[in-house]
């Protein structure tokens, strides 16, 4: 969900904000949730079990201060 959400921030050296051309301002996983989306969702709700539980049981709500990592290193479950 990282790669997924947040990767520009990679490529663009972007500060710790959500694209806001991306699908996360509809995203309802953060762990502080942002301003509400301006528009109806472009995106349907999820399906499969990775993309509804198991990125939830891979670490939790996401942190805008995250970014996808250049390694391949597991995000470290929350405590």
């Amino acid at each position: 969900m990282i790669y997924v959400l947040l990767n520009f921030r990679k490529h663009l050296r972007a500060p710790a904000i959500i694209d806001p051309r991306s699908s996360g301002p509809h995203f309802s996983g953060w762990h502080r949730a942002p301003e509400g989306p301006i528009g109806p969702a472009a995106t349907v709700a999820p399906t499969t079990w990775m993309a509804t539980i198991g990125w939830q049981r891979a670490g939790g709500p996401l942190k805008v201060e995250e970014h996808p990592s250049t390694s391949h290193s597991p995000r470290p479950h929350p405590t």
